[in-house]
């Protein structure tokens, strides 16, 4: 009885253990967006602008699986770029974002159209 007791519930519990310790690389490579954004749109201040700005920079050097920025990146920086007084710059990086995915042309291309004009 003690070995059925042992088969049946330490086999289960070592195969979870051992997938759980198996882990994968991120697709993207994130670092410190969500807080470095949360600041940006709680404060709006120039220094958090900045701090969210550089935080951007940092996620343009990929360390994910697929070693590309993740689907957004390009467009949100394009924008806020824009609206720092670097228009040209910004269009850029939200034509790149529909490069990149270009799933996103419905939406992204739809702002680009307007910000030309």
């Amino acid at each position: 009885m003690r070995r059925f007791f042992f088969s049946v519930f330490s086999v289960p519990f070592l195969l979870s253990f051992v997938s759980c310790t198996m882990q994968e690389k991120a697709l993207y490579s994130w670092y410190d967006y969500d807080n470095a954004a949360y600041k940006y749109q709680k404060e709006l201040t120039d220094n958090s602008k900045a701090a969210f700005m550089t935080q951007m920079d940092k996620m343009e050097k990929q360390r994910g699986q697929r070693g590309i920025v993740p689907p957004g990146y390009n467009a949100e920086y394009g924008f806020l770029l824009y609206n720092s007084g670097q228009a040209e710059k910004g269009l850029q990086y939200m034509k790149k974002e529909v490069e990149l995915y270009p799933e996103s042309q419905l939406f992204i291309g739809g702002i680009i159209k307007r910000l030309e004009q």
